[in-house]
């Protein structure tokens, strides 16, 4: 990235429009809203506008979206009309959209391990900001190219996760860790090309390595982000210009990574508390970028109260000044689990709709909806009296 292109990174304004967004995003088959195939607009319209609305009641003034790669791909182009309909009902709605390119869905003609994956991915960026840079409007566009790099590279190298097994992938994430960032720096490009004011949010979980070394877990952590800023492998292109904002997933339980330090069983486990300030002390100390915070806990048994944890946790990196410029409610949206489209795991503010004629409207003084106005009550007096965090 060019000199011109670093200085384009460097914002004195807020990346965010809130502190509190809300995560529509996902890509992966069974996504409810994402599903590939034939689909009526005006239902479409309809119960994007009204999820939208709902943000906005409920204090959101930023959403995150998956662009939906497999919905949009055409033989000999894309077909922009389930993009557009959101960018729409956002500005109606005075939401601003962050866009993930790829949140774990691709195209069935797309070989994500194939070395065309660059260019391919590539051409998708730079076809998103063609679309898109006429609603960047109030503040510049935010994308996340590749949600998750190091998640994903474990996914698809050592499980069946996002797609069936690959023997030729199998015990290969670091190569394939190192192609997807590749496509990643090859998409900031494509999108500068065309929108310079263009800046970028790359988010990472915090991994999910049961007990052991600290270190070893925050090596996982880093590792992709280190290649994006050019500090590992900088043979790949990477550079500090390309990272505007470090998102940090932070999960409650999660799969254990397999293939990383101190991985135990395969599974659902519980983890370790961790001092998830201290994570988030440590992120912003080693990049100097502003950092955002997303959330998400297995299922409806314990997430009151690892949402009160986490937003204790956020409350005091702030106190630390710590820059975290967001809070990702993720997701804000139940959907079916993963694994078996037949499971739902509960509430959140209100659940996905099984038909577009059916209505779920938010559940209002629900545990949940306490629970983020106490932790609003917690972190919103915090980032009202100090705007200096809010500067990369």
């Amino acid at each position: 990235m060019n000199a011109d292109h670093a200085r384009a990174t460097r914002h004195p304004s807020p990346p965010f429009r809130s502190f509190w967004l809300a995560s529509f995003a996902a890509d992966h088959v069974p996504g409810m809203r994402s599903a590939a195939g034939a689909f009526d607009v005006d239902e479409y319209k309809t119960r994007v506008e009204s999820d939208y609305a709902t943000a906005a009641e409920a204090g959101i003034a930023c959403v995150r979206e998956s662009i939906g790669w497999r919905r949009i791909a055409r033989p000999h182009g894309f077909d922009f009309a389930t993009v557009t309909v959101r960018a729409e009902a956002a500005r109606r709605a005075g939401l601003q959209v962050a866009w993930t390119l790829c949140h774990d869905g691709w195209p069935d003609d797309v070989d994500i391990g194939s070395d065309a994956f660059v260019a391919r991915f590539r051409e998708l960026a730079g076809a998103v900001a063609s679309v898109l840079a006429p609603y960047a409007e109030a503040e510049p566009a935010i994308y996340t190219p590749i949600n998750e790099i190091s998640f994903l590279a474990w996914a698809l190298a050592e499980t069946g996760l996002m797609a069936p097994l690959r023997s030729d992938l199998r015990n290969r994430s670091y190569a394939l860790k190192q192609k997807l960032v590749r496509a990643t720096l090859a998409a900031c490009d494509a999108i500068r090309a065309i929108d310079p004011r263009a800046r970028f949010l790359h988010v990472e979980p915090e991994t999910s390595v049961v007990a052991g070394d600290a270190r070893a877990r925050r090596a996982v952590l880093f590792r992709a982000l280190d290649m994006l800023t050019g500090r590992l492998d900088p043979e790949l292109g990477g550079d500090p210009a390309y990272v505007d904002v470090v998102g940090i997933h932070c999960h409650r339980g999660a799969h254990p990574w397999r293939g990383t330090p101190d991985a135990a069983s395969s599974g659902i486990r519980e983890l370790p508390p961790i001092a998830v300030h201290r994570l988030l002390e440590d992120v912003y100390a080693r990049y100097r970028r502003p950092v955002l915070v997303a959330e998400s806990s297995p299922g409806p048994a314990g997430r009151v109260t690892w949402l009160r944890e986490i937003g204790e946790e956020i409350g005091k990196a702030l106190e630390r000044d710590v820059p975290v410029v967001a809070t990702c409610l993720s997701r804000i949206v139940e959907r079916p689990a993963w694994e078996d489209p037949r499971c739902w795991r509960g509430r959140r503010l209100w659940d996905a709709l099984l038909h577009a004629s059916h209505h779920a409207p938010r559940v209002r003084d629900s545990a949940y909806d306490q629970a983020l106005r106490d932790v609003r009550s917690r972190i919103d007096p915090l980032v009202q009296t100090s705007p200096s965090r809010h500067s990369p």
